[in-house]
């Protein structure tokens, strides 16, 4: 654990989200999945916001440890890359790409 990076974390003043442009598979329409990012004792995690519809998988929440020998903006990025690694998985959807 780590409290430094938990403090640093909570001391970020903008709206901790992250949102991703996809394409839904199915409709081939463009769309935005959005992370919610929080923080606790054991990490960053991020949670996809409620806004996918229920014919579609969902995509779980996604953990990143504490490691103090990283700083905060690493952990982010690994983070936001699991959530891209996270949707490319999925059945339903892909990233956007123009």
């Amino acid at each position: 654990m780590s409290n430094e990076l938990k403090q640093q974390f909570a001391e970020i003043t903008l709206i901790k989200i992250f949102e991703v442009e996809v394409v839904n598979n199915k409709t081939q329409e463009k769309d935005w999945i959005t992370f919610n990012i929080d923080a606790n004792d054991e990490g960053l995690y991020a949670i996809p916001s409620e806004d996918l519809t229920e014919e579609t998988e969902k995509i779980v929440p996604i953990i990143v440890e504490w490691d103090d020998t990283f700083t905060l903006d690493h952990h982010l990025e690994t983070l936001y890359e699991y959530c891209n690694g996270a949707i490319m998985e999925s059945v339903d959807w892909d990233l956007f790409f123009e």
